[in-house]
């Protein structure tokens, strides 16, 4: 009876500690999925402004068509391409995460040619991945996928990351086409001081 007292006592102190740290475990996990779901925010603003910034008749931009003597860039994508491929593999991450096929066909996106239908679908591609991001909880977090892209043993809330980490690669591209063309990319743009009343 003494044994089943000192039993019965020692979880009653001891599940106070455990609930805490179980709390503190899922907050946590919450903020993980949080941070993620900010750094692809932040992106997709990034990339969506840099779009929108080129002209729809310079779409077809790629630094080839510059002519430059004895260049390497002969076989380089065309800004419609950075953002078409941008777009793709916003799918196809969003698909790994969740373990479906992709909800559209990738072969159509990248088809696609002018300005209004890239932005179009960069923007569904976005959506896509915040549903995906929020199917990512504190149990599954850690759980592997399968990414043919990115390579065996990714967890969902790594594989999430790679949506911003992949992107930025081609942002930095769109960055340099757009200066190309001589048009400031709206992330960088300089910022003009609030005049005092």
């Amino acid at each position: 009876m003494k044994n089943f007292a000192f039993t019965l006592t020692l979880i009653t102190v001891t599940s106070p500690l455990a609930l805490a740290q179980s709390s503190q475990h899922v907050e946590k996990s919450k903020a993980d999925a949080k941070a993620v779901e900010d750094l692809i925010m932040t992106f997709e603003g990034e990339i969506t402004n840099a779009a929108q910034a080129m002209p729809a008749d310079h779409y077809s931009f790629s630094p080839a068509s510059l002519h430059i003597p004895g260049s390497e860039f002969t076989k380089v994508r065309t800004f419609a391409d950075e953002v078409t491929h941008v777009a793709q593999a916003n799918y196809a991450i969003a698909s790994n995460i969740v373990g479906k096929f992709p909800e559209v066909d990738l072969r159509e996106v990248g088809a696609l040619k002018t300005k209004q239908e890239i932005l179009s679908a960069l923007a569904a591609s976005f959506i896509a991945v915040h549903k995906a991001v929020a199917t990512i909880t504190v149990e599954n977090q850690n759980d592997f996928v399968d990414d043919i892209g990115v390579g065996p043993n990714q967890s969902k809330i790594s594989e999430a990351t790679w949506v911003a980490v992949h992107g930025f690669d081609h942002y930095g591209q769109m960055v340099e086409y757009l200066r190309m063309n001589g048009i400031v990319p709206p992330g960088l743009a300089p910022v003009v001081p609030a005049k005092a009343p």
